[in-house]
């Protein structure tokens, strides 16, 4: 099952909804995550922390929302997914 942590979008945030130590608990539990280039870096952790915790890093948010089966955000998402059923 592959999780998905996109970058937020909403101004000021400064949170990310999983820090490299979350993505490493995530892969021992046999989850396959990806992380969004840069979803890290207003929380100081930056895309080379997030691989070797073991997350791959994709360019866009599509990428996330297209490939995840669980997106893990801070806040709600700004648009709508094919996949979003609210």
């Amino acid at each position: 099952m592959k999780v998905g942590i996109p970058l937020e979008l909403f101004p000021n945030e400064s949170r990310v909804a999983a820090t490299p130590k979350t993505v490493e608990r995530l892969i021992k539990q046999g989850f396959e995550v990806v992380v969004q280039s840069n979803a890290g870096n207003r929380s100081h952790f930056q895309d080379s922390d997030y691989q070797k915790a073991g997350a791959s890093i994709v360019a866009n948010n599509s990428d996330i929302y297209e490939s995840s089966d669980i997106v893990l955000k801070v806040r709600e998402p700004k648009t709508r997914s094919k996949n979003y059923l609210g």
